[in-house]
This record gives C-alpha cells, structure tokens and sequence, in this order.
C-alpha cells in the first residue's frame, strides 16, 4: 500500500507566517526547509528509528513524500513516528493519503490530504491525487495516466508534443511511449517537415 505525506515548515518566530507554509517564491526558505528537514532525521533517527529517518531523507521530492509499506499497521506506525521526528525541529507533517481505511482512521482527519478531508469513508470512494506528478487512483490503489489529444495534430510536432507530455519516472507506459518515439524517428530520417499532416498508413500505428 502506498502511504503520502507533505511536510510543511512552521514560521521563524510564531508559527504564523504563511500559515505555517512557506510560499513558492521564498526558494531560499524552500532550500533551507528541505536542508533542515534532512538535518532533523539524522539528529533524531536514535529516538524515532531508522525506517521514519529514511523516509524523511530519502522519499521525500521537495515538501512531498511517497511510501510503500505492506501491512496497514507499518504505515500507521510510520506516519505517527515521522510526524513526531519533524515536529521536533518545528515542521508539520499533514495531508497524508493512504488507499487504505484503516491507516487513514489512525490519522487526524484534520491532516488528511484536502481532497478526502470530508469524505465519508463508509460510503464514498477515495479520488484520485496527484502523486509526484502521476495520477494516483487512490481508490484501487494504482497509477493511471491520462492524455488530451483533442488540440495535438497529427504532424510531426504534434506527436512530439504528446509523447513529451507523458511523465512517466517509472517507465510504467515505457512501450506505449518508445512505440511513438520510433514514429518520430522514422518521420525525422524521413526529413518530414514539422508541421505536415503524417501519412495514413502511420496514423494506423
């Protein structure tokens, strides 16, 4: 199962500023946070254990952290001791989403990720989220992807703009995405002008 979590650095002085988040276009207080937020784990790694201080140093992308655990029981007991390791240093650790019930009931709703914050967990399904980049279908528990073609041509530019568009840090679509890489190098060794309509036989593929 997959765990998420943001951490957010607290004020300077109150714990108000910003609201307790630091704004986009404060880079110096962004590249400061993350320096202190990996400080903290090593300093606080004895007291809160090596799995929550990995975390921490190692799945975290900026404010935003990513793990996957194979018993709901891990998953609670990693998101109760990271919370506790870099609140000791002043950081909050909220919006967490997880697939599974059980992990997000032993979780604070008010540190629940925005979307499910309302949701009831009885009845309704858990959305999809925007994990790293990737759509997280949080409900099934599995990455998805999705495209609009609807203003992309179909001219060599056009298939490099789609093929472009896929992000994919895993490789998981890695055949769909290699398949329209040999269209482009096809159309490219054939000198096909950037903006021509491609031929039929090459719409087929």
């Amino acid at each position: 199962m997959l765990l998420e979590a943001a951490v957010a650095a607290q004020g300077y002085h109150d714990g108000s500023r910003h609201g307790g988040v630091p704004d986009a276009a404060d880079g110096w207080d962004i590249c400061c946070a993350n320096f202190t937020l990996k400080s903290v784990a090593d300093e606080f790694e004895y007291k809160y254990g090596k799995k929550a201080a990995d975390f921490v140093r190692n799945q975290f992308y900026v404010d935003d952290g990513l793990r996957c655990d194979s018993a709901a029981q891990g998953a609670i007991n990693l998101a109760h001791s990271v919370t506790k390791l870099v609140a000791e240093r002043g950081f909050r650790a909220h919006k967490f989403v997880s697939h599974s019930r059980e992990v997000l009931k032993a979780i604070p709703q008010s540190e629940w990720g925005k979307n499910i914050q309302k949701l009831d967990l009885k009845y309704a399904d858990l959305p999809i989220e925007r994990t790293l980049g990737m759509e997280w279908h949080v409900e099934c528990d599995a990455f998805g992807f999705s495209l609009n073609l609807r203003d992309k041509p179909l001219t060599r530019r056009g298939i490099l703009s789609t093929v472009a568009s896929i992000f994919d840090p895993l490789g998981l679509v890695s055949p769909v995405i290699l398949r329209g890489e040999a269209i482009l190098k096809e159309l490219c060794q054939q000198k096909v002008d950037w903006n021509t309509e491609i031929q039929d036989d090459v719409k087929m593929r």
